[in-house]
């Protein structure tokens, strides 16, 4: 491959790699507000009109959560609403339903699916989902801003874009919430 970049046939790209782990620690750290209204929790309810240093926590027998314009997107557009999903939840059913503007970070640390649907809608934040087998990923024409952490991927990409969006502001502290950087690795 050298000899492919020293000739311009290929370039060089810097990948960053990140210990995510450190994500859900700091989630699962933060003041907790329990989400009572049952398990179809709607992100432009009051409840999701937080501040970066608290997570919702969600314990039910399924999450089908609704994506839709989270609170406060319009004064505070680039701070992050975290939620956290119970470990024992089977599966995460997600529906964008709108440009949801602010990020949305989603920890799962259980062992069953997500299903995230964009329908043509754009999508800012982070799933992170270690231990589940897959994400299932219908994008419909959407746009993804952030990253997916699961055991396996699944894109049916039907023209949807995904980007690569950094949540942590480059600080690369735990502290803000964020995952940690610790080295650099080089791809081709």
């Amino acid at each position: 491959m050298t000899e492919a970049v020293a000739n311009g046939y290929v370039h060089q790209a810097s990948y960053t790699a990140y210990d995510m782990d450190a994500l859900h620690r700091q989630v699962t750290a933060m003041t907790q507000v329990r989400y009572t209204n049952g398990q179809n929790p709607d992100s432009s309810e009051s409840i999701f009109d937080q501040n970066t240093s608290t997570a919702i926590y969600i314990k039910e027998p399924n999450v089908n959560l609704s994506v839709n314009r989270l609170p406060s997107s319009d004064t505070h557009p680039n701070d992050p609403v975290y939620l956290n999903i119970d470990d024992s939840i089977g599966v995460v059913n997600i529906n964008v339903n709108s440009d949801n503007v602010r990020p949305l970070v989603v920890c799962y640390n259980g062992k069953g699916e997500i299903h995230f649907n964009m329908q043509g809608h754009t999508f800012r934040g982070i799933i992170y989902a270690p231990n589940s087998p897959k994400i299932l990923c219908n994008a419909g024409g959407g746009n993804f801003y952030g990253s997916m952490i699961a055991s396996g991927l699944n894109l049916r990409n039907d023209r949807g874009h995904f980007f690569y969006e950094d949540f942590d502001g480059g600080s690369g502290s735990a502290a803000t919430g964020g995952a940690s950087s610790d080295y650099e690795i080089k791809l081709l």
